[in-house]
């Protein structure tokens, strides 16, 4: 496979092409965590009594079809950075502004406002998990608040942040990875796909499976010069239907043993169809406010998650737990949690423009 790292362009529509998946894969995320069996309180978990059907839709969704979202990033990261030359000092200084310094003020955010939270009588019901007891950590369980180390599925406090952390160590291997890739990339190729297929668990540094397989497909595309456009040559039926017919086997392989190669199929494809969907629409107008929204991806990621949790929590106490009241939270939901982080990004980018741009990095996601 020739190096073709130094020619690699993207034109202006495909730099269009790829923020348009990139607010895709956000939504995604968002509807991933709206994903809930049941809400923690002080006085108890309160199960979420969900019709049948709602509960395989919301598998469907959440479960299969929006687990595309964060390898999706992780691949466009890896063909962003592989796409140009770059030293490792000036690659990680630019890291460290736009990935560490905002992964660790959110962190510290958030366990302050647990802290807080958890003095305050009226809400102290709200954040009762063991594991988020502020006040009663130790070293451990402060070191696992920013790494992941020790805590449940090796998660920061805000822990849509894993992928930041393992972004930014993907980014202090990427020399190595690259260099990797190009003495022996068929070999290295059948190594990833082993990973990915075998199901084999890294525990390298508390670092994703697929974050390494998709962060490293991200340089081979490179390598191929592939381009989101070169998807066009296909109908959008073929992959549609493939992507179905992987959707359907993951949820009826749903709990079985071998259900993670149907799953890693249904990312594989997600991806393949989500990019060739971003030729639409094509109509200007929408076009260009779906543009504009995409300028927001980056801090919806950063900002949804514990609003997300909050608002979850207030409709299970508020709210009937019908079907009806269940359907509407769960597509309700994500919408106005997104609406309200691009709320906060305006306000935030207007009124306190400084900690804003510290926040975002400086830069979109």
């Amino acid at each position: 496979m020739p190096d073709t790292a130094c020619r690699y362009t993207i034109t202006d529509s495909e730099s269009e092409r790829i923020r348009l998946l990139k607010l895709w894969l956000t939504v995604m995320v968002v509807f991933i965590h709206s994903y809930a069996e049941q809400v923690h309180f002080v006085d108890g978990d309160v199960a979420l009594d969900v019709p049948l059907w709602l509960d395989w839709t919301k598998y469907a969704v959440s479960k299969v079809i929006c687990q595309c979202a964060v390898p999706g990033f992780f691949f466009l990261a890896g063909l962003l950075l592989y796409r140009r030359p770059f030293s490792w000092a000036d690659n990680m200084r630019k890291k460290v502004k736009t990935l560490l310094i905002p992964y660790l003020l959110l962190n510290t955010f958030w366990i302050g406002f647990y802290f807080a939270a958890q003095h305050i009588g009226p809400l102290r019901g709200f954040f009762t998990r063991g594991q988020n007891l502020v006040a009663g950590w130790d070293w451990r369980q402060w070191l696992g608040a920013y790494t992941g180390m020790g805590r449940a599925y090796n998660q920061p406090v805000l822990y849509p942040l894993w992928f930041v952390r393992d972004l930014f160590v993907l980014n202090l291997l990427a020399p190595a990875l690259k260099r990797l890739i190009d003495a022996l990339p068929r070999i290295t190729l059948a190594a990833l796909g082993a990973l990915a297929l075998l199901n084999v668990d890294l525990h390298l540094f508390f670092l994703s499976r697929n974050g390494l397989v998709f962060f490293c497909l991200g340089c081979y595309a490179v390598r191929v010069d592939l381009h989101l456009s070169d998807l066009d040559r296909i109908s959008c039926r073929l992959p549609a239907a493939a992507y179905l017919l992987a959707i359907l086997a993951d949820c009826l392989m749903r709990g079985r043993p071998l259900q993670y190669l149907a799953h890693f199929c249904v990312i594989v494809l997600g991806l393949l169809f989500f990019a060739r969907c971003t030729a639409l629409p094509r109509d200007p107008v929408w076009r260009g406010r779906l543009l504009a929204l995409a300028g927001y991806s980056l801090p919806v990621y950063l900002f949804h998650e514990m609003h997300l949790v909050i608002l979850l929590k207030l409709t299970a106490k508020l709210l009937p737990g019908s079907g009806f009241f269940l359907t509407v939270c769960y597509f309700g939901i994500p919408p106005a949690i997104i609406a309200y982080c691009v709320v906060l990004s305006r306000l935030m980018a207007r009124f306190v423009p400084g900690l804003y741009r510290i926040l975002t990095g400086g830069r979109r996601l």
